[in-house]
């Protein structure tokens, strides 16, 4: 997701819950994958996502389009997203896979 993605969405976020425009952050990073998570349904639907340790905390990194094959002690790296809302009162952040 680029930086001009990352408006967008933090837009479309903002007018779903009636918020001024947010202010949004990323920083990129790599880890070390300590968990895969998959699924998939009968219609070939997939979800992939990976746990790893960042700043000393798990977090799940997730891969939206399904399209990486990554193992447990593989290295990933992934965009760290952090947006406020409502003049800070409500802050989210959110992990997702690069490349």
């Amino acid at each position: 997701m680029n930086r001009f993605q990352i408006m967008i969405l933090s837009v479309m976020v903002a007018s779903l819950v009636g918020c001024s425009t947010p202010v949004s952050s990323y920083t990129t990073a790599t880890a070390t994958v300590l968990k895969v998570y998959t699924a998939s349904d009968v219609a070939g639907h997939a979800f992939i996502a990976y746990v790893v340790n960042h700043n000393g905390v798990d977090v799940v990194i997730s891969d939206t389009l399904a399209r990486s094959s990554h193992k447990v002690g593989d290295t990933i790296q992934f965009m760290e997203m952090k947006m406020q809302l409502s003049g800070g009162q409500v802050k989210t952040i959110a992990y997702s896979i690069l490349g």
